[in-house]
This record gives C-alpha cells, sequence and structure tokens, in this order.
C-alpha cells in the first residue's frame, strides 16, 4: 500500500516524482494539478487500506489463522524486496528506458520540423 501511495524510497515515489517535476518544468499549473492528483491518489490509497486492513472483522473469520505460510512469504518476499531496490536505486530501471524515450522523442520531434518547414 504503501509503494502504491508513492512513499519515498518504494518503487512508485520515483514515477511520480518524475511526472511532478515535468509537469512543473512545462508550466506551474501542471506541477499543481500534479501534485493535487498525488495527494488524491495517496488519500484513495489510504482510504481502501484503513477500510481493507484494518476494517471490522466479521466473527466467522476470527477463527482463520492469518499468518503467511513459507510459499506465500517465497512469493512476497522478492517483490517487496524489488520494489525497495527499484526505490533506493531507480537508475537500475530508468537507464533501460532512456534509449526507448530517446527514440520516441526523435519520433515526435520529426512531424514537428516537417509543418514548421512548410
Amino acid at each position: 500500500c504503501l509503494a502504491a501511495a508513492g512513499f519515498p524510497g518504494l518503487n512508485s515515489f520515483v514515477g511520480e516524482f518524475l511526472i511532478i517535476s515535468g509537469a512543473f518544468r512545462n508550466s506551474p499549473w501542471f506541477g499543481a494539478l500534479a501534485v493535487w492528483g498525488v495527494a488524491l491518489g495517496t488519500t484513495y490509497m489510504l482510504w481502501l487500506y484503513y477500510r481493507v486492513a484494518l476494517g471490522d472483522v466479521r466473527p466467522a473469520l476470527r477463527a482463520i489463522p492469518l499468518d503467511l505460510n513459507a510459499r506465500e512469504v517465497a512469493t512476497l518476499a522478492p517483490m517487496a524486496l524489488l520494489a525497495v531496490i527499484i526505490g533506493l536505486y531507480p537508475e537500475s530501471m530508468l537507464g533501460f528506458l532512456r534509449v526507448s524515450v530517446a527514440q520516441l522523442l526523435a519520433v515526435a520531434a520529426a512531424p514537428a520540423q516537417v509543418v514548421g518547414g512548410m
């Protein structure tokens, strides 16, 4: 839940930071709108977490053990570790994206040059 809300040091924070900084670079109004969207999304995620994880438990469900078994831990641990690694060292993933983004920007700039040259 914290990773999805953009908590610093986790994977979604990097994306949200890049979006907000790019929006502010383009226009302060777009930046303010991006910050508002992130705040609204974080509020919703925390509200959802509270309702799902911390809400009232039905009496019939109280008898069910809630501990994770070894298979569940083996499934969740690598994903949690990856979320922290990407959050702390985002360059490990952003490096792969730089080439693709440069190609997309080159293709997007080409029609603008053709239209401007007419």
